[in-house]
């Protein structure tokens, strides 16, 4: 029998009847929802699982995007101005031609013999090498850098690591300089950061600082042989930037 077919008052009663229905059922729904929500159980579950759900963002690569965040925007809204006095002295390209380098070979040791000479004379506070003296070369070169170093008295040169890509530290293999450098230098300490070539450096290795025994990072070396107090707690350590003027003055070799 189709519907229009069917008395007025029959077809009007059962209008009614589907208009109230869904009404019926939202007013069911909102009493349980509210039950649930007033129950005992319902904050402390919704709580643990904000927290485990929290826990397994921050772990993954996303939480280490927001604790990178969270340091550069210490910098980015406010920085101190640096005090320190640094040059740079940098291996550039210009540096390469002029002094008749070849890449991809070392340096010869008489330019970093006379460069150190230079800055003895000028009384340089300290000079930090983050150079690789790990094998002996010209006996006569490496004698003129090694004299150079202990005129100074204040030379801190760097080794390196090798193995994995960013080793723990008990796990770690260094390679120190050829022994006749590491008499002679003050320190040595290992020149790694955690980044790749074109990407922010945020730490260096050790990335959990200060490192232990004869094994620390090349800056931490040698704030220590500045005679900076340094906290020897065992934590993560980051790189401090001064913002868009670096803290120090470059100089081609």
């Amino acid at each position: 029998v189709k519907r229009k077919n069917w008395p007025r008052e029959i077809r009007c009663s059962l209008s009614q009847s589907f208009l109230h229905c869904p009404q019926r059922f939202r007013s069911q729904a909102t009493v349980k929802f509210k039950a649930v929500i007033e129950a005992k159980w319902f904050k402390p579950t919704v709580g643990a699982a904000l927290t485990v759900l929290c826990g397994l963002l921050l772990w993954g690569p996303l939480g280490e995007a927001w604790e990178n965040a969270s340091y550069d925007y210490l910098f980015r809204f406010g920085h101190r101005a640096a005090t320190n006095q640094v040059a740079l002295i940098l291996m550039d390209h210009e540096s390469y031609g002029k002094l008749g380098q070849i890449r991809g070979e070392h340096w010869s040791r008489d330019l970093h013999a006379s460069l150190l000479n230079k800055l003895t004379e000028d009384d340089c506070r300290l000079v930090v090498f983050d150079v690789f003296f790990l094998t002996e070369g010209n006996r006569t070169n490496d004698e003129a850098l090694t004299n150079a170093m202990r005129r100074n008295g204040h030379v801190v040169i760097a080794s390196k690591i090798s193995g994995p890509t960013y080793p723990r530290l008990d796990s770690a293999s260094v390679e120190f300089p050829a022994t006749n450098f590491l008499k002679a230098a003050m320190n040595c300490g290992v020149g790694k950061a955690d980044a790749d070539t074109g990407t922010i450096v945020r730490r260096h290795w050790p990335f959990f600082g200060p490192g232990e025994g004869e094994i620390h990072s090349l800056g931490w070396t040698a704030a220590q042989s500045l005679g900076v107090p340094m906290d020897s707690k065992i934590e993560k350590q980051w790189l401090r930037y001064y913002g868009e003027k670096p803290a120090w003055e470059p100089f081609s070799y």
